[in-house]
């Protein structure tokens, strides 16, 4: 039997919720203004490493808990 903490994976995926959210807006923006604004770009990067971190946590059991 295994215990998931429920709290830790509420965090993680309100973390890639939140960092879909900005990723949206940025998208939002026309192409030729993103391209031309290296902090949009330079944002757009970090926010996608959040999801994958985000995801990636998710996705190990660190948060999970093997019962005997």
């Amino acid at each position: 039997m295994t215990r998931v903490d429920k709290e830790v994976v509420k965090k993680l995926i309100n973390e890639a919720e939140e960092a879909l959210d900005e990723m949206r807006k940025i998208l939002a923006v026309e192409l030729s203004s993103f391209m031309n604004n290296n902090s949009l770009r330079f944002n757009l990067r970090y926010y996608i490493i959040m999801v994958v971190e985000a995801l990636t946590d998710l996705a190990l059991p660190s948060h999970i808990e093997m019962l005997s």
